[in-house]
């Protein structure tokens, strides 16, 4: 199961964190974890938030913030949470920009919050729902297997989906 950005939000440690969405996505998440890489595109599989104070980008020009903006969207990462204050008091305009041209959700944090704390809760949230999701599942089997088992017919077969 995947979280919408708006649900993310919503979450007590992001919500400390005074979040300001500056660039909105409805890009799915599927997994929310932090890094301070320059390089991290390849390490992403779809779907994260990626979670960094922006120290991997320390000395970037635009063109290399560009470069990390365009290739963490091709990745098809869901968005970007930028932490303000330890490494950029504003987030630079190449980045918002990118962001914005490439569809890459961009979140700025106007509060420090422990990274660990926003990406549990979210990540708890995410397997909860995807627990959910095979417990309805496994319930679902047991009941047409018992169906079929019992030979109860099509009616209650039907009535169990």
């Amino acid at each position: 199961m995947e979280l919408s950005l708006d649900e993310l939000l919503t979450t007590t440690p992001l919500m400390q964190a005074r979040p300001e969405v500056l660039v909105p996505t409805d890009r799915r998440i599927s997994w929310v974890h932090s890094s301070e890489i320059y390089d991290i595109e390849p390490l992403l599989a779809g779907g994260e938030v990626l979670l960094t104070t922006g120290l991997g980008l320390v000395g970037a020009n635009d063109a290399a913030l560009t470069r990390y903006t365009e290739a963490i969207a091709a990745r098809g990462a869901a968005a970007l949470v930028l932490e303000l204050g330890r490494t950029f008091v504003r987030p630079p305009e190449a980045l918002v920009d990118a962001c914005a041209r490439t569809g890459l959700g961009l979140v700025v944090l106007h509060a420090v919050v422990a990274f660990v704390r926003i990406a549990r809760v979210a990540n708890e949230r995410i397997l909860g729902h995807e627990a959910g999701g095979l417990r309805r599942a496994d319930a679902l089997a047991r009941g047409l297997t018992d169906a079929l088992l019992h030979r109860r017919g099509i009616q209650a077969m039907v009535a169990t989906i």
